[in-house]
């Protein structure tokens, strides 16, 4: 399936106020739209990370942002959903209910380098029937066109792992994201 994304040529209407309100037309998300990097550590191994490709486009069907997760390792949980965003609000929440599984990713709009960091809460397969909550850190980075960032899982010894590493450690580092652990 090819991405389209619009310009405000091809828009019509605000999204509805349950989506944040936001409005194309005024461009308060028109940039938000392309091609990302998305990177988290990997539930069952924390040590390698989980890389793959999103796009954000402008469902005129619904209207409000959607996005739509591809190029994954483990395709069978690639998902698709919408995109919360009150006005003036410097979060994005990407929201996917599929396969009866909830996926919540909260991050800041991105920076001036095109990243936006921060946590994905949903729950982790352990086994059988056996399913817990996770909550890690993630980031978001815009894909230029016709650039092919490393995807897949990314080990120690991969040339990008030192990069993704060094990103997801800001969503701490920068207070972009906690994870709050009891004492």
């Amino acid at each position: 399936m090819e991405t389209t994304f619009s310009s405000s040529d091809d828009v019509g209407k605000d999204a509805p106020p349950e989506m944040g309100g936001y409005s194309f037309s005024f461009n308060e998300v028109e940039d938000l739209q392309g091609a990302y990097l998305y990177v988290h550590p990997l539930f069952s191994n924390a040590e390698v990370l989980n890389a793959y490709m999103i796009d954000i486009i402008w469902d005129n069907s619904r209207p409000c942002l959607a996005f739509r997760e591809r190029e994954r390792a483990d395709a069978k949980y690639a998902t698709e959903g919408n995109i919360y965003r009150k006005k003036k609000d410097p979060f994005l929440t990407l929201l996917s209910i599929q396969h009866d599984e909830v996926r919540n990713i909260l991050v800041k709009v991105p920076d001036d380098d095109g990243v936006a960091r921060g946590l994905m809460l949903t729950a982790h397969h352990v086994r059988g029937a056996q399913f817990v909550p996770v909550a890690t850190y993630c980031f978001l980075k815009r894909v230029p066109d016709n650039a092919k960032p490393h995807i897949g899982y990314i080990k120690s010894a991969d040339s990008s792992y030192l990069e993704y590493q060094e990103i997801l450690k800001t969503v701490a580092s920068e207070d972009l994201g906690r994870l709050i652990h009891p004492v």
